[in-house]
């Protein structure tokens, strides 16, 4: 069931506040990684970057012409609801990387990473990966609103 003009309304401003959420933590991923050893700092943005085929820079990116594209809703212009309809796809593959990270982190030595930073850096991804699949959810069904004639 389509959702009405007021509950699309409240998924676009969900979205755009969960947006800017994702885009923090991304500037903040980043600044963590370029403070890391030259070699742990390429390993993490070789890994994201072959994964995801995009680095933290186009993330945020993405993340920013995503969240500006909701603006304009919900009488989206075609260049934003194709915005919208390219980033979807992609939400998921970032959603698919961040649910990998944890068997990721089983290959860093621990004295790398102690238990207790291990089990938060578990936890915080878990709830990224939660936040990430709602986000999806709400994106799609905005797409899905705003595509039917009507």
């Amino acid at each position: 069931m389509a959702p009405t003009a007021d509950e699309l309304e409240a998924l676009i401003r969900e979205s755009q506040t969960a947006l800017s959420e994702m885009e923090q933590q991304l500037r903040k991923t980043q600044a963590a990684v370029s403070g890391l050893g030259f070699f742990a700092r390429g390993f993490v943005e070789k890994d994201i970057s072959s994964a995801t085929g995009r680095g933290f820079d186009n993330w945020i990116d993405a993340i920013v012409r995503l969240r500006d594209a909701l603006l304009d809703a919900p009488a989206f212009s075609p260049q934003h609801l194709k915005v919208l309809t390219d980033e979807l796809p992609q939400v998921g593959v970032l959603r698919n990387y961040v649910q990998s990270a944890p068997q990721k982190m089983g290959k860093v030595p621990a004295a790398v990473l102690k238990p207790q930073q291990r089990a938060e850096f578990v936890q915080r991804v878990a709830d990224q990966e939660a936040e990430l699949r709602v986000l999806e959810a709400k994106l799609r069904s905005i797409a899905s609103a705003v595509s039917q004639p009507g």
